[in-house]
């Protein structure tokens, strides 16, 4: 897949049920992205990975924080590999960002990020 396909697949995903976020719904921690929540819904790195490990748990954590993760192409299901890690920590935090989510899927923040993502990527 393109980097694109990707991006509208991702959006598509969350937007059809934002419900689908892998976000703790804890007051304490409202919000905050998971790899795999308990009731089995997943990021959008992981839902697109060949399968869960707290390896790739840790690994998303990193890209997300600071850019150093695994190399986790080998973890990726074929259709969405050859990106590289900037282009997952985009995708990730378009996921993670609250803001960028209401009820029925993207904000107004979060169309203006998805805006930004495919002029990004828009040549690629």
């Amino acid at each position: 897949m393109t980097k694109l396909e990707i991006i509208n697949e991702t959006v598509e995903y969350y937007a059809e049920d934002v419900t689908r976020r892998a976000t703790r719904r804890r007051a304490t921690r409202a919000g905050t992205c998971e790899y795999q929540t308990a009731d089995g819904r997943m990021c959008a790195v992981g839902r697109c990975m060949l399968k869960p490990s707290e390896d790739m748990k840790n690994a998303i954590a990193q890209l997300c924080c600071n850019g150093k993760a695994l190399n986790a192409e080998n973890e990726l299901k074929p259709q969405y590999r050859g990106h590289g890690l900037d282009f997952w920590g985009y995708v990730q935090r378009l996921h993670d960002v609250c803001r960028n989510w209401g009820e029925h899927g993207l904000s107004q923040v979060g169309e203006h990020e998805l805006s930004n993502l495919r002029r990004l990527y828009s040549k690629e």
